[in-house]
């Protein structure tokens, strides 16, 4: 979930304890984790620092760890410390919303370098954060814009960075060179790539077995890099030792090292064959209707308009 439950004492006694042993100062810094897609291979990450609590025998927080007044003083500046560096939406769909309207209003204010595929989470998640302290009254017209925005995208496949390039020609001839060194690029490795497949198969489909697993979809993608490196492993070893025994030690290394290419060449044939599936349904619907895409538009501007109107009533008069 992507939200903070409550903090618990541990962290405010351990800090007192070791004051309370004649430690001169313990920091307690606040550091937030925010996951673009958790449960998605390759996504994003933030490390985000707020604040530091200095916690020494002359300091605010200077007490015995069994005062429970102190625990409680310094556990509650550890929470206000974590939930401002820290995720906290009430759900996933809130925290799509929010990181939509965010980045959308970052591209619109020309706060990020044009064309930009991704907005750094850096700059989206400040954003995200203080639009989700707000209240659910004030929230509701931004996020039912971001999911109207979200679906205009989705009847026009296009993303939020392509519908606000300026030049959709050079987008579209960029992203058609792009289609061309994916396909080359499989195309030269596919011989590598086939081989890789042969030794990649049972480690796959072990992997997959795991995603029967009852278990949150976060666990799992823990548990999945895992298996995969494990069994991938246990078979590379196996093989390389069985070629060695067969044709003598220098085969062994040969396939140790050979074995690790191939398997790379398939993960990169299969990653751009996809990417370029994905390029080809795009470039195949460009040609849209002009109320289709000024609808796009319109959903955006609506989008940026209730950001800029959320936040300036955050502001001060």
């Amino acid at each position: 979930v992507p939200y903070l439950a409550p903090v618990k004492s541990g962290a405010a006694r351990i800090a007192l304890g070791a004051v309370a042993s004649g430690v001169d100062t313990v920091t307690v810094q606040a550091a937030g984790i925010h996951y673009e897609d958790k449960a998605a291979f390759r996504s994003r990450v933030l490390v985000a620092f707020g604040g530091s609590l200095p916690v020494s025998s002359a300091g605010a927080f200077a007490a015995d760890p069994g005062d429970r007044s102190a625990v409680h003083q310094l556990t509650s500046a550890v929470d206000t410390g974590l939930r401002q560096t820290a995720p906290d939406y009430t759900d996933w769909d809130q925290a799509a919303d929010l990181h939509l309207a965010a980045s959308t209003t970052l591209r619109e204010l020309g706060s990020t370098p044009e064309p930009v595929d991704e907005v750094p989470l850096a700059m989206s998640e400040p954003i995200a954060s203080v639009l989700a302290s707000l209240p659910p009254s004030a929230q509701e017209p931004v996020r039912a814009a971001a999911r109207a925005h979200r679906s205009a995208l989705r009847s026009v496949h296009l993303s939020d960075a392509m519908l606000s390039s300026r030049d959709h020609s050079r987008t579209a001839a960029g992203v058609g060179w792009t289609l061309v060194r994916y396909l080359l690029l499989s195309l030269v490795l596919a011989p590598f790539a086939l081989l890789g497949v042969v030794f990649a198969a049972i480690p796959y489909l072990l992997t997959q077995a795991t995603r029967l697993i009852p278990a949150a979809p976060a666990v799992r993608a823990t548990i999945l890099p895992i298996v995969a490196l494990l069994v991938f492993l246990a078979q590379w070893i196996s093989v390389s030792v069985a070629a060695g025994v067969q044709d003598g030690w220098g085969a062994g290394a040969l396939v140790a090292l050979l074995v690790p290419a191939f398997v790379g060449a398939t993960v990169v044939v299969a990653e751009r064959l996809v990417l370029s599936w994905r390029i080809l349904v795009l470039l195949l619907t460009r040609r849209l209707s002009s109320r289709r895409l000024q609808a796009a538009r319109a959903t955006r501007s609506v989008l940026v308009d209730e950001v800029r109107s959320a936040l300036a009533e955050m502001s001060p008069p």
